[in-house]
């Protein structure tokens, strides 16, 4: 599973949860618990499942704290984006050179 994004959170004692966001075939999504194993395949509203499997662990979640903290459920993308972006402007730029090149 490619990680493209982490959910996570923090119980009242303390401990850290974390739910793993990946890509899967087309827009479909997989959600993988680091916690407990528990994983979905997902196509609509990963966000919103992955907050309600930490609120199962007991996890306040952005929608259920009274005062949530920065960390508490927030949503930190991977690199994957960043090197897709390039991969895909190296690959444009290589195109254009070898058109110009021998065109």
């Amino acid at each position: 599973m490619l990680t493209t994004g982490t959910v996570t959170g923090t119980t009242e004692s303390g401990t850290r949860h974390s739910m793993r966001i990946g890509r899967g075939f087309g827009e479909v999504r997989r959600l993988e618990c680091d916690s407990c194993g528990w994983s979905r395949v997902a196509q609509f509203d990963v966000l919103g499942k992955a907050d309600r499997h930490l609120a199962d662990h007991g996890v306040c979640t952005a929608g259920e704290c009274s005062d949530p903290g920065p960390e508490t459920s927030a949503l930190h993308p991977g690199p994957l984006p960043w090197l897709l972006c390039a991969l895909g402007m190296l690959t444009l730029l290589v195109v254009v050179v070898v058109r110009t090149v021998t065109g």
